[in-house]
C-alpha cells in the first residue's frame, strides 16, 4: 500500500500539469501522515510492552512471595517430623 502511495501507477504521458503537482502534494501529505501513523502506533506498542513487562514483574514478585511462603511452611513440617522423631527416640 506504501508503495501505491509514493509509486502510483502512472505514466510520464499523464504526469504533467496543474492535477499533477496537485497529486504530487496530496501524495507527499500521505506519505508523510502514513508515516506519523506507524510512530504513533509504534509508540503504542512499546507503551503495551512497557505494561506487561510491569505486570510480569508484578507477577513474578508474587510468584516469589508465594514460593517462600511455601518454603517456610515446609520447613515448619520437617522442624515438626524431626521434633517428633526426636521425642519417640527418647521414649
Amino acid at each position: 500500500a506504501c508503495k501505491k502511495i509514493t509509486h502510483p501507477d502512472l505514466t510520464s504521458h499523464t504526469w504533467f500539469g496543474h492535477l499533477a503537482d496537485t497529486f504530487d502534494d496530496i501524495r507527499d501529505e500521505m506519505a508523510s501522515a502514513s508515516q506519523e501513523i506507524k510512530g504513533v502506533q509504534l509508540i503504542n506498542l512499546v507503551n503495551r510492552i512497557d505494561e506487561k513487562i510491569s505486570d510480569l514483574k508484578s507477577e513474578i514478585h508474587t510468584l516469589e512471595h508465594e514460593i517462600h511462603s511455601v518454603e517456610r511452611k515446609i520447613e515448619k513440617v520437617k522442624q515438626k517430623q524431626l521434633e517428633e522423631k526426636r521425642g519417640k527416640s527418647h521414649e
